[in-house]
């Protein structure tokens, strides 16, 4: 849309949250925040088999409740959600879809402000392992979504007008 990503894009997580109406104050970041199936200490699944967005709203809502001291969950689509805090910035975090099948102790966040994200996807796994949701998907033989995975974070980006950048309007 004529906007240079190497000035205007921060990351997926302030997309995400101008995708479902979330606003971003300035000293916020936004971080992309799947839900993900671990099993065995690994990352099975990306999208916990591509959970629909009504199977995600109540464990995204235990989420919110038991770990929102610090930090907002908001819901979003399917496996698709966004956490909102005011740190972590500078942690390196993988997308989950890059390393399905790898040990999630490796693929953790790292880096400077990377223990927060960590505690909160380690803390996650114990709201979720028993939420009432994953023991049906369990018990219907599919993915349970017993991890959150937060990645892709990015402070909200200011844009110019297409009138500001190119001195026209997108009307005649």
């Amino acid at each position: 849309m004529g906007y240079d990503p190497a000035m205007y894009y921060s990351g997926r997580g302030p997309l995400e949250a101008a995708s479902i109406g979330v606003p971003l104050r300035t000293d916020e970041i936004a971080f992309r925040c799947n839900l993900i199936t671990e099993k065995d200490g690994i990352l099975a699944d990306y999208s916990a088999g591509h959970i629909s967005s009504e199977g995600s709203a109540h464990p995204y809502r235990a989420i919110d409740s038991e770990l929102s001291n610090n930090c907002r969950f908001h819901a979003g689509v399917s496996y698709r959600h966004l956490l909102v805090m005011r740190s972590g910035e500078k942690a390196l975090c993988t997308p989950p879809h890059d390393v399905v099948g790898q040990a999630i102790e490796d693929v953790l966040p790292r880096g400077e402000d990377s223990q927060i994200l960590i505690d909160l996807i380690t803390s996650s796994k114990h709201i979720l392992h028993d939420h009432e949701i994953n023991l049906k998907r369990k018990k219907d033989g599919k993915n349970m979504a017993n991890l959150i995975w937060p990645w892709g974070q990015g402070k909200a980006t200011e844009y110019p007008t297409v009138r500001e950048l190119y001195g026209v309007t997108g009307v005649g």
